[in-house]
């Protein structure tokens, strides 16, 4: 869902892992790089025309976060941490934040920092999007709440492309 936001409000270089890579290309981005390849900040420095990326936005942490945070478009560049798959956050460094220029929001940012009136406009456009079929949901897998410690081994692998599921039926 998040890569079919961001093309709507322009460009797309997704950074996935391996088996996501063709996800990420189906849901409309532009561009991807595998983050499991050494150089893929390079990758897309060398996308944007050295520039960075004008928003970065990581759900990953740890050192694929840490990467992340040094492609961010210098002067202006923001990034959103929404998650940590790898059980780390990314380690930040406020003085070269400061001194790049960057922009730095966390997840609870939406809970403190937006009006209900944005949080219902947001929600909103997205519903009035998926009723369109600009955004599509992806289902990985389904499981039965008596499996939820499947559920999350699937997440802590980064093995699922799309949401896991738990319900209270088989």
């Amino acid at each position: 869902m998040l890569v079919q936001s961001a093309r709507a409000a322009g460009a797309v270089i997704g950074a996935v892992s391996g088996e996501k890579v063709p996800a990420a290309a189906d849901f409309g981005a532009h561009t991807v790089v595998d983050y499991t390849v050494a150089d893929w900040p390079e990758r897309v420095r060398e996308l944007t025309g050295g520039r960075g990326a004008d928003v970065v936005l990581d759900a990953v942490g740890g050192a694929v976060g840490e990467a992340a945070l040094t492609v961010a478009a210098d002067g202006g560049g923001r990034i959103g941490l929404y998650g940590f798959a790898s059980g780390a956050w990314p380690r930040l460094d406020a003085l070269t934040l400061g001194t790049r220029g960057l922009t730095v929001s966390g997840p609870l940012r939406i809970v403190f920092r937006r009006s209900d009136a944005e949080q219902r406009g947001d929600a909103e456009w997205a519903l009035a999007a998926a009723g369109r079929g600009e955004l599509r949901p992806r289902i990985h897998a389904r499981h039965p709440l008596g499996r939820a410690a499947d559920a999350h081994r699937e997440l802590e692998e980064r093995r699922n492309v799309g949401a896991i599921l738990l319900s209270v039926r088989p």
